[in-house]
């Protein structure tokens, strides 16, 4: 029996029998709104108690939100473009006491208008407003990112995962089956670093083609070798055969006589 673990990932805690809220024109949930009908296989690779399902309403919400955040951050550059590019102006800075002083300073004016004509308390104030409104956009979007960051790392941890328990079957059944070998041996090319090394199974074959002459030339060479060396033996015995030595040769020194 295979044991089929779950994962579990905390910051994720969707109903998998809700929809995702998907906001109309207004910004008000759609009633109507659908998601697609997925499947509900749970996630086997890690501890991980999540599903499919839940994988797909992720997904689902994550580019509903896509859609409508397109849509936002459209209207509202639209409104920036009231202001220099930032290559076209310098970068400033002003701090929070700075800001409160500039309040003060408004009111200051509407209670002696004859101050100055030129600027406005009411410039002032709607700087002041609108510098208070994208502070809360830019809160907004720094306090969401870790928790997007985080969730889609551990979406791409149970995809490989899992993935691992497909590879690891595989490679246990490739042994028998050439066709699976050269597939798993292509997938496995996209883990190498630098070029993608693709592994079909002609190369595969031509590979264990290479590899079997190599082992047939190394063989014939033994052969070779083996026969030359009998051949040289035999040459040997039938010379000393058709050459017997029938005396010693004896070196006699000159002005003595051999003994007889």
């Amino acid at each position: 029996m295979t044991t089929r673990k779950t994962h579990n990932v905390g910051v994720l805690n969707h109903n998998p029998n809700v929809a995702p809220a998907q906001a109309g024109s207004e910004g008000t949930v759609n009633p109507s709104a659908t998601v697609p009908v997925v499947p509900n296989a749970p996630a086997v690779g890690t501890s991980m108690a999540i599903t499919s399902k839940q994988l797909y309403l992720v997904e689902s919400a994550a580019k509903t939100f896509r859609g409508d955040f397109a849509r936002i951050v459209t209207a509202l550059l639209d409104t920036l473009g009231a202001f220099p590019t930032p290559d076209k102006a310098r970068a400033v800075s002003v701090s929070a006491q700075h800001k409160d002083a500039a309040a003060q300073y408004a009111g200051l004016l509407r209670q002696y208008p004859d101050l100055t004509s030129g600027v406005s308390a009411d410039t002032i104030e709607a700087a002041l407003a609108a510098t208070a409104a994208l502070a809360m956009v830019k809160s907004d979007l720094e306090g969401i990112l870790p928790t997007v960051q985080f969730c889609g790392q551990q979406s791409a941890h149970i995809a490989w995962s899992d993935s691992r328990v497909v590879r690891h079957a595989a490679e246990g059944q490739a042994l028998q089956d050439m066709t699976l070998a050269a597939k798993v041996a292509t997938i496995e090319g996209t883990l190498q670093r630098g070029k993608k090394v693709v592994v079909t199974a002609e190369h595969a074959a031509k590979a264990q083609t290479t590899a079997l002459k190599a082992q047939q030339k190394a063989e014939r060479a033994v052969a070779k070798a083996a026969k030359a060396a009998e051949t040289a033996t035999r040459a040997a015995q039938a010379h000393a055969a058709n050459h017997p030595q029938t005396a010693d040769v004896v070196i006699v020194p000159a002005g003595t006589t051999p003994k007889a």
